[in-house]
Order: C-alpha cells, then sequence, then structure tokens
C-alpha cells in the first residue's frame, strides 16, 4: 500500500520537497494530474527502474492534502458531483482523482467527458 502521508507531511512543514516509498504506475499517474491540474506537484521522478523504488516531488505552497483512497469507490458520471461535495473541502475546492478505460483524470474532465470510473484519491 502506497502512503501519500510524506506529501502532507511536507506540504505542513512547508518543504519543497518529498519522498514516496514505495513507487507504482498509479501514484506516477495520480502525480501526473496533481501536476496538469492547477500546477500542485512542479516536477517529479521516479528512482529504482522497475523495481519498488521511490519518487522525488517537489511540491508547491498550493498544496494542503493529498490523500490516496485504499477502497476505491465506483462512480458513474451523473453522481461525481455528489461524490466531490461528500469528499472535498468545499465546492470548487479540490480535485478528485478518477481512473476509468481513458486513463486517470480529475473529476472535472471526467464530468465534461461523461464519464464515470473509480475514485482513487483527492487533493487540495
Amino acid at each position: 500500500m502506497v502512503r501519500l502521508s510524506s506529501l502532507n507531511d511536507a506540504a505542513r512543514l512547508g518543504r519543497k520537497n518529498a519522498v514516496i516509498r514505495p513507487s507504482s504506475n498509479l501514484v506516477l499517474r495520480f502525480l501526473e494530474v496533481m501536476k496538469k491540474q492547477a500546477g500542485f506537484v512542479e516536477n517529479f521522478q521516479r528512482h529504482g527502474g522497475h523495481t519498488p523504488g521511490h519518487i522525488t516531488v517537489e511540491i508547491t505552497d498550493k498544496l494542503k492534502k493529498c490523500v490516496l483512497l485504499s477502497q476505491r469507490f465506483d462512480t458513474k458520471s451523473r453522481r461525481i458531483d455528489a461524490w466531490a461535495r461528500q469528499i472535498l473541502p468545499a465546492p470548487e475546492v479540490g480535485h478528485l482523482v478518477i481512473t476509468n478505460f481513458l486513463g486517470v483524470m480529475d473529476h472535472r474532465e471526467a464530468k465534461k467527458k461523461n464519464l464515470g470510473g473509480r475514485i482513487l484519491g483527492y487533493f487540495y
């Protein structure tokens, strides 16, 4: 189980870098969404090749909390807003990360494409 607590700890302490261990492709896709959506992550790099290595992440001051859910919740496109209201702290604050057959994306992009999927986590 990969935990993103090191990102939360670094953001809370005001650090610019964090290390995530062990690395996985799913965490890399999660970080890509964080980088693409409003620049919560500046840059990240995977170390260790095919072995479960680690990921070095440069975070910004915007990041307050980042959670990768251990239980994946299935959702349809019409229920995405209800999940966002339930999980996120306020309307238009933060992003849900959803995976589906087109890849990993945030909830606003999934809603535009009228796609559901599984909720991987959230960040704000």
